[in-house]
């Protein structure tokens, strides 16, 4: 069975160094002059095989390659120390698990045990051309049956044509795979899109009714799991294949895990934005921030376990079991922590190597109303009782764009304001109007003084939040019901 396969072909430009560190592409293969060595112990390259040891059946592994030329291939293994990681690198040690020369084509066993990241290296006898190659697994080692469902969210101006071509040669690869376009512009048809990919037509209810809508399509059609991302993302195709087959060999004790991948900006196509998030307190933390992949310690600082407890949607995969235990999302437009907790509960977060995406990291204009707003309904409906932590956020948010960057502040105070409107308020909104007052300015245009006395008006409201908090929290299972969903996509509800 095929684990990961090992391709020449960068989803980005400039992310070479995740894929492989050394050589000469030329027309999808790799030019290795003699006596040049190529390292492939890379973000797309390697295998962790920590996570296979503790997690899955597979025991042994099997390196394939391919090329012209003669070459001497040596697999190595890589263990980070128990030190703290120094600027988001982990110092290691490493070991040769063997080594051999070979003529063609190279073919090699290595096990799991022991742990750390397994990589390989390959030096060029003569001048060789490398053509990619595979790690595998034996067979035997499947464990659960995986039918897929993408969710490939889709905004006004999005362009997604080039991840649904993809999405359609993936079906012919990768057995049970179906992927749904959710286009919350109106303005897609079904002849923009290849044969195989479905579209989706959606409210526009953000991120939220976007990937809510694609769960029930996943629902309707009895998918074993899901996959969402955003469709205007770059990424590896062979990163679905590497989902796929980690959730096939994971163990019965966790097959109900979740899966995320890291996700990179495509200014710095090697250094990670996030790979997973941490949701304890109001404010999530991104976690793995700016590790550089492209080298072993930022790989293994990249790859080790770590405190994440739920996955933004630029790439997280869950079973649908977990879907129906948990519930829908919230109807919080912009996606928030508060689902990714929840279903963190019924499908803990594994985040492996090998599976990534590529974004333009810029910020949205009113993001700041969103993130605080969501933040403090999440805080209230995941049993939060002190206000302590809610003015503790809103002092922090003060010292930071207060003096430097009013506007932000601005968009923090409006989605506190809102936060305290009640549950109410919340349902009597028209959240795509509400959008797109928020996109042309706060309510109000604020300096430092006025927004000082603001914060301290809010901070007295805020100690008075228990109540508050407690309706929040009871109303949360009508809010994310399929019923109260299917009303606000305009859905039938005889389809429930």
């Amino acid at each position: 069975m095929e684990l990961s396969r090992i391709t020449l072909y960068p989803a980005t430009q400039g992310a070479e160094t995740a894929y492989y560190k050394g050589g000469n592409p030329d027309g999808g293969a790799l030019i290795i002059a003699e006596g040049e060595t190529v390292d492939f112990t890379t973000f797309f390259g390697a295998l962790n095989a920590q996570l296979l040891l503790e997690k899955t059946t597979v025991r042994l592994l099997t390196l394939r390659l391919f090329f012209d030329g003669k070459a001497k291939v040596t697999i190595s293994r890589y263990l980070p120390s128990e030190k703290p990681a120094k600027q988001r690198e982990k110092e290691f040690i490493s070991y040769d698990l063997c080594s051999g020369e070979a003529s063609g084509e190279y073919r090699a066993e290595a096990e799991v045990y022991g742990g750390g990241i397994i990589g390989f290296r390959i030096t060029a006898l003569e001048t060789v051309t490398f053509y990619g190659g595979v790690w595998e697994c034996d067979d035997s080692c499947i464990r659960n049956s995986v039918n897929l469902g993408v969710i490939l969210t889709a905004g006004s101006g999005d362009d997604i044509e080039q991840s649904a071509v993809l999405f359609a040669r993936l079906k012919n690869e990768i057995s049970g795979l179906d992927a749904y376009v959710i286009d919350r512009s109106s303005l897609l048809t079904d002849k923009a899109l290849p044969d195989g990919i479905k579209l989706v037509p959606c409210r526009d209810l953000g991120d939220c009714g976007a990937l809510t809508r694609g769960l029930i399509e996943c629902l309707a059609d009895r998918k074993s799991h899901f996959l969402v991302m955003r469709g205007t993302s770059s990424f590896d195709s062979n990163s679905i294949g590497r989902i796929v087959a980690l959730l096939s060999v994971l163990c019965p004790e966790y097959a109900n895990c979740a899966i995320t991948g890291a996700s990179f900006d495509t200014s710095a196509p090697v250094s990670v934005c996030s790979n997973g998030e941490c949701y304890d307190g109001v404010i999530p933390r991104r976690l793995k921030k700016g590790a550089d992949v492209s080298t072993i310690g930022g790989l293994l600082y990249a790859s080790e376990k770590g405190e994440a407890n739920y996955s933004d949607i630029d790439f997280y995969t869950a079973p649908m079991s977990a879907v129906k235990s948990a519930g829908l999302p919230l109807p919080l437009f912009n996606y928030s922590a508060e689902w990714g907790r929840r279903m963190n509960e019924y499908a803990p977060l594994l985040t492996t190597i090998g599976v990534g995406v590529w974004k333009a990291n810029r910020e949205e204009k009113g993001s700041q109303y969103y993130l605080y707003r969501n933040a403090f309904i999440s805080y209230a409906v995941g049993g939060g009782k002190s206000s302590r932590p809610l003015r503790k956020a809103l002092k922090k948010a003060h010292r930071k764009w207060a003096l430097t960057d009013s506007e932000k502040f601005d968009y923090v105070v409006d989605g506190v304001e809102d936060y305290l409107g009640g549950v109410d308020y919340l349902m009597a909104l028209s959240a795509e109007k509400l959008h797109k007052e928020i996109f042309a300015s706060p309510r109000k245009n604020r300096k430092y003084f006025s927004a000082t006395f603001k914060r301290w008006g809010l901070r007295f409201r805020l100690r008075k939040a228990k109540k508050l908090n407690k309706k929040y929290r009871l109303a949360s299972p009508e809010l994310a019901s399929m019923k109260n969903w299917f009303i606000r996509l305009g859905l039938p509800l005889e389809e429930t």
